[in-house]
């Protein structure tokens, strides 16, 4: 009995931190593009005052777009798995398929591996 209290407790503990995770990290990006665009900004010597739209300050330093260079990455760091040996946990873990798993109704949720085919 006081196990299976125990894993209802360490099952919602770990289901909060997920959505406190995937929230923190949308937070994190915009914070890191909030964060190059000031610095940009503060490089070319130009004010809010200015006027100047973000697009026009990526052109000027020459930058790649924040979602491109993830997107490399993301490629990257693919090609880079499925290099590896099979006995490798990543890239196992990456071929990994649940059996007899019945998903819950409703949309379902969207996971690296999909990211990754819709690149």
């Amino acid at each position: 009995m006081q196990q299976t209290v125990l894993w209802r407790h360490i099952h919602a503990v770990r289901l909060y931190q997920m959505i406190v995770y995937r929230y923190l990290v949308q937070f994190a990006v915009i914070l890191l593009l909030y964060f190059k665009v000031r610095y940009q900004r503060g490089i070319l010597g130009i004010t809010w005052r200015d006027k100047v739209i973000s697009e026009e300050i990526r052109k000027r330093t020459g930058q790649t777009l924040f979602e491109k260079v993830i997107r490399e990455r993301r490629l990257r760091w693919l090609r880079h798995v499925t290099r590896m040996d099979e006995v490798r946990i990543s890239k196992r873990a990456l071929q990994w398929e649940v059996t007899g798993f019945k998903r819950r109704p409703g949309r379902p949720r969207i996971n690296w591996r999909d990211i990754v085919n819709k690149e």
